[in-house]
């Protein structure tokens, strides 16, 4: 349970709290985010909540393949102290104004050129 707590600076948010007939306790102001919970109880009775940040399905192998997540997080941290690498003009406004591109006429070709062919032969 010590790896749960990591703060051991509690205070009383409510007294006397009693279950309703469904056996639900309201928190009040102390779930005032709207934060997802994992829920502890030991022996004694005594209740934990946990606030976690859930992960989508589609995302949750990446954190259950510990090599895969080394590898996201050794790029990040590569990205970060990238300077005058290929990374650093993401963290960079661009300065250079965009080249615009004009569509096909502007390469010498036209909707009337033959492309696409109106029949398949």
């Amino acid at each position: 349970m010590s790896s749960i707590v990591k703060d051991d600076g509690f205070e009383l948010v409510a007294e006397f709290v009693r279950p309703d007939a469904k056996k639900r306790i309201t928190l009040g102001v102390a779930a005032a985010s709207k934060a997802v919970y994992q829920v502890y109880q030991n022996r004694l009775g005594q209740i934990v909540l946990d606030p976690v940040k859930p992960v989508p399905a589609y995302e949750a192998w990446l954190y259950e393949n510990p090599e895969a997540l080394a590898r996201v997080r050794q790029g990040l941290k590569d990205s970060r102290r990238a300077s005058g690498s290929t990374w650093a003009r993401f963290r960079t406004p661009r300065t250079e104004p965009r080249i615009r591109h004009e569509g096909p006429s502007s390469a010498g070709l036209s909707l009337r050129s033959g492309w696409p062919p109106s029949t398949l032969s």
